[in-house]
C-alpha cells in the first residue's frame, strides 16, 4: 500500500472512530462527509421535474474509499452497522473490540 493511501486510510478510520465515540452508545449514521470527503451518492430530485422524479448520483471515488474502509472495520469487528445504503451506514456503533482499541471501554464492561 502506498504511503499516501495508508495515510488516507488512517485519517478515515480516525474520523469514523471519533464520530462513533462521541455519540456512544447511541447508533449513528456514517457518511463520507464525516471524514471530510464530498458526499455525492444517493438519490436527488431532478430539477424542473413536475412529477418529483429522482435520479441516482454515482458515488465519488472518495465515497467508495470511505465505504471500503468502514466495511473493513466491520469485518474486523470494530463496529456494527444496521444498514448500508449508497456508501452510507445507518445505525453504526462501536463494538467492545472497538472500545478496547480506543482505550474507551467503560469500567462497567471490564
Amino acid at each position: 500500500m502506498e504511503i499516501q493511501q495508508l495515510s488516507r486510510f488512517e485519517a478515515t478510520v480516525n474520523s469514523v472512530f471519533k464520530s462513533l465515540l462521541e455519540c456512544f452508545p447511541t447508533p449513528a449514521q456514517l457518511t463520507a462527509a464525516i471524514a471530510g470527503y464530498e458526499a455525492n451518492a444517493g438519490y436527488h430530485p431532478v430539477e424542473g421535474s413536475v412529477y418529483g422524479h429522482k435520479t441516482y448520483v454515482t458515488p465519488t471515488e472518495a465515497e467508495f474509499f470511505f465505504a471500503d474502509t468502514v466495511r473493513w472495520l466491520m469485518t474486523e469487528g470494530y463496529l456494527l452497522t444496521r444498514k448500508e445504503d449508497d456508501c452510507k451506514f445507518e445505525g453504526s456503533v462501536l463494538t467492545q473490540k472497538g472500545l478496547k482499541l480506543l482505550r474507551a471501554l467503560p469500567d462497567c464492561l471490564i
